[in-house]
């Protein structure tokens, strides 16, 4: 389900009302009512910006931004058909010219698309079909965040048609990207997405739901070749080199700030931490968790020389 719901303008107001804050100011102020919280239905007619946007042209040319600033695809909560209106009203508007940019689509910067539940039947493109029509409507430019969730095998053909959707025409200036993924979606979905990573991208965070423990396959070379990421989060991939991924860690250097690797048994080792305490003095925090069955010796003077060379590490 999408949370949106704005109300129209009082036909009170005028356009040429006139507010005694600046833009700027009333920004700054706009900003102190969120962010939502995306696990309520918090889009609703009494929220606090959704007010605002109603007091004045003006305000709500603020508000608008604010509020449309991530769209989030729930399918959890898709009974009203929420997904098919806020589609058909977008498409719509973009056939009026005087409407044209004035929807609230042409502020979204980042979007979070959560699949149907397992249990759902029907045709899984055709549930996708409402997504991909309004993401379409994005500049090339316009998403700087991207979140997606892969929760069951047999949605693999909905992720693979909003991976098409997406990449790589509509993410080129993503610098945020979070995928969660079950093993036996990447041989579509996922590949497709790590095939296509931006060079924008800053943070990437990718885990995976392997049953049986074994690491989903797929080929690493675009992110360890990504030139400016600064936070990296990898949870259950066994299939990274790990000679590679030290060469990765070295090229990034003073560039990345935080590491989280966990359950990635593959890059427990001594090599990784060497190079982290070789290349990376800016780092500020190191997260390794893995399960001791699997635990590749780390050696404790490498440890202490990555204490010793990032002064930044937090406790």
């Amino acid at each position: 389900m999408v949370h949106k719901e704005v109300g129209q303008l009082p036909q009170t107001f005028s356009k040429s009302t006139k507010s005694p804050l600046s833009g700027e100011t009333l920004d700054e102020i706009f900003k102190f009512f969120g962010p939502f919280d995306e696990d309520a239905i918090c889009y609703h007619r009494n929220h606090c910006l959704i007010n605002c946007s109603l007091v004045s042209f003006e305000w709500r040319a603020v508000a608008m931004p604010l509020i449309w600033s991530r769209l989030k695809f729930d399918y959890r909560m898709s009974r009203d058909k929420v997904l098919e209106q806020l589609a058909f009203s977008a498409t719509e508007s973009r056939s009026h010219v005087h409407q044209r940019n004035h929807h609230g689509i042409n502020y979204v910067q980042s979007i979070i698309v959560i699949p149907p539940a397992p249990m759902v039947k029907g045709d899984l493109l055709a549930l996708a079909a409402p997504v991909a029509r309004i993401v379409q409507l994005f500049s090339p430019n316009q998403l700087q965040e991207v979140i997606i969730y892969h929760t069951h095998t047999h949605l693999i053909p909905f992720s693979s048609f909003l991976a098409t959707t997406l990449f790589p025409n509509l993410t080129c200036s993503v610098t945020n990207l979070v995928l969660h993924s079950t093993g036996h979606t990447f041989a579509s979905a996922d590949k497709l997405v790590l095939d296509n990573l931006p060079n924008s991208l800053e943070t990437f965070k990718f885990s995976t739901i392997n049953i049986y423990g074994i690491g989903a396959p797929s080929c690493f070379v675009r992110l360890l070749s990504l030139p400016n990421l600064r936070d990296l989060e990898l949870d259950s991939i066994d299939t990274i080199d790990p000679a590679a991924f030290a060469q990765a860690l070295r090229n990034w250097g003073s560039w990345l700030r935080r590491l989280s690797i966990t359950s990635c048994h593959n890059l427990t080792r001594d090599a990784v931490v060497s190079a982290l305490a070789d290349a990376c003095p800016n780092l500020t925090t190191f997260r390794l968790a893995v399960n001791t069955a699997f635990y590749q010796y780390v050696e404790e003077e490498s440890l202490c020389r990555l204490v010793d060379a990032c002064t930044g590490l937090r406790a």
